[in-house]
């Protein structure tokens, strides 16, 4: 137990250096993170030892039997890593870990300017933890986050050479257009141009000469967001079905509703943790018949399970949210589409938390990308608002990070199921 403390204070320190110093805390704390997490013992992990028996009888001839509780795409990974790198089960669950640290740290440094401090949310806010044990959601949200430049314009134009794609279309389109002798058919190329056009596809619009000119803004948009989307959903069907959450993700880049105000927000925060403590059978049925909807069985069983009504704490529900209050004002001058994403993940928290403990793990999913503006307005403008955002970051931080450990040791003591203490390797 000591040692994660220990730890949480090496990665504060590291975390709070100044500007300059903070890529080299970033790499230090990665480094050390990163070779904490590799060298655990099958121990460190409650369902590390599942893992370990389903990679040592997993064949390619049963990975769509309906008996095993993984997706498909997580056992063919099984297969591939015991055919052509190693048939011991601890190096799979260790490489596991060495995709998700490294994908997460590169989400980290190319979207916060203040990297190391962000890579000390991921620990302090149990996400680190987490994927001690949840490995293959947290390597399916860790292969998502690379999809997700592909929402930024200046990502997207440096990805792909924005000149040559557009002259290409032009030319391949004037080419045809000088080439085509029959008018018939380019009638009807000019008809299927214009319904791409309707439906906002390819946006083309003619110029006084009759030559073609390309918007390039809305046709990227569509593009990248649709291979976004569809990459996404690739995922989640492949290792994790919840990652779905993540197609939220392009209508709080774009959306401009006017839901996403500040104030609007503010409501929807208070009016969920409210309907959350009030109504959570009411809530519970309803869940129960969507359920027929549901991707798999195990979802099935979560929307409809109504026994673990009242495990979760409506005091800790009241912290998150006060939390979030505090975020939301501290971030109103700025859209953030981060921002916007981890509020939304704890409004469907407070809504559904209640019913079950597994909804809070579902909604890691988008509460995640608080770390973003959380470390974005720590070190902005020294103010008084500054000061007082930091004080109150401090105490949820220290309060959930406690919190995961008291949990921790309940459950060690009460049932004896362990899962990240204590911390042992696997030289011991």
């Amino acid at each position: 137990m000591y040692f994660y403390y220990i730890l949480f204070i090496i990665c504060l320190i590291l975390g709070l250096q100044r500007y300059k110093f903070q890529y080299s805390a970033f790499l230090l704390m990665f480094i050390v993170l990163l070779i904490l997490g590799a060298i655990r013992s099958a121990t460190v992990g409650a369902d590390v030892l599942y893992y370990c028996s389903e990679f040592k009888t997993m064949t390619y001839e049963k990975i769509y039997d309906e008996e095993h509780d993984f997706e498909p795409g997580f056992y063919l990974m099984m297969c591939l890593f015991k055919d052509y790198v190693s048939k011991d089960p601890m190096t799979f669950i260790h490489f596991i870990f060495i995709v998700y640290i490294v994908c997460n740290a590169w989400f980290v440094s190319k979207y916060s300017s203040h990297p190391a401090f962000t890579f000390f949310l991921i620990y302090a806010l149990t996400f680190y933890l987490f994927a001690y044990n949840g490995m293959r959601q947290s390597l399916c949200h860790a292969l998502c986050l690379l999809c997700v430049p592909m929402l930024y314009k200046k990502d997207r134009y440096r990805r792909l050479n924005r000149t040559k794609i557009l002259s290409l279309i032009c030319v391949k389109l004037t080419i045809y257009r000088g080439l085509c002798s029959n008018t018939d058919i380019f009638e009807r190329f000019s008809k299927v141009v214009c319904l791409l056009k309707q439906k906002g596809l390819m946006p083309i619009k003619r110029s006084l000469t009759g030559s073609l000119k390309v918007r390039p803004k809305r046709l990227y948009l569509n593009i990248y967001t649709a291979l976004y989307c569809s990459l996404v959903i690739a995922l989640s069907f492949a290792f994790h079905k919840s990652m779905v959450l993540l197609l939220v993700l392009p209508f709080f880049r774009y959306g401009k509703w006017f839901i996403f105000k500040a104030k609007y927000l503010f409501i929807g925060l208070f009016a969920s943790w409210i309907i959350g403590f009030t109504i959570p059978f009411f809530i519970a049925d309803s869940l129960g018949a969507l359920s027929v909807i549901a991707f798999s069985d195990r979802y099935e069983t979560y929307m409809t399970n109504s026994q673990h009504i009242g495990e979760v704490s409506y005091f800790s529900n009241a912290i998150h949210t006060f939390y979030f209050l505090f975020l939301v004002y501290f971030g109103r001058k700025r859209k953030d589409p981060f921002l916007i994403t981890s509020v939304f993940g704890r409004i469907f928290a407070n809504i559904l938390s209640p019913i079950s403990w597994i909804f809070n793990r579902l909604m890691d999913n988008l509460l995640f990308f608080m770390i973003i503006p959380m470390s974005r307005i720590w070190f902005g403008k020294p103010s008084r608002e500054r000061t007082m955002f930091r004080i109150v970051t401090m105490i949820y931080l220290l309060f959930r990070f406690y919190g995961r450990i008291v949990r921790e040791m309940e459950s060690i003591y009460t049932i004896g199921q362990r899962d990240f203490i204590p911390y042992t390797t696997i030289f011991n």
